[in-house]
């Protein structure tokens, strides 16, 4: 479980899959600070890595609760969050 104040950066082009390929969950819990999910660059843009995608694998216990997705939706087809 992610729990608040937890920042993941990434790199331009990357990105988080759960449940692609095969089971998996991701659990976040953010509050007052949130989970962040976000660039590892000093001044990036908008679609600067690709995007957390939730699989067609992924669990039930699969839950997002106060998250934010920054800078992420380098695929055009989709967004920062699929």
């Amino acid at each position: 479980m992610l729990e608040d104040g937890v920042e993941l950066q990434f790199a331009r082009g990357t990105g988080l899959l759960v449940g692609k390929g095969g089971k998996g969950d991701l659990k976040t819990h953010g509050g007052t600070l949130g989970v962040l999910f976000t660039a590892n660059a000093e001044a990036p843009w908008p679609g600067y890595w690709d995007a957390l995608e939730i699989g067609p694998y992924a669990t039930t216990d699969t839950s997002i609760s106060g998250a934010i997705v920054e800078y992420g939706g380098d695929n055009a087809d989709t967004g920062a969050l699929t």
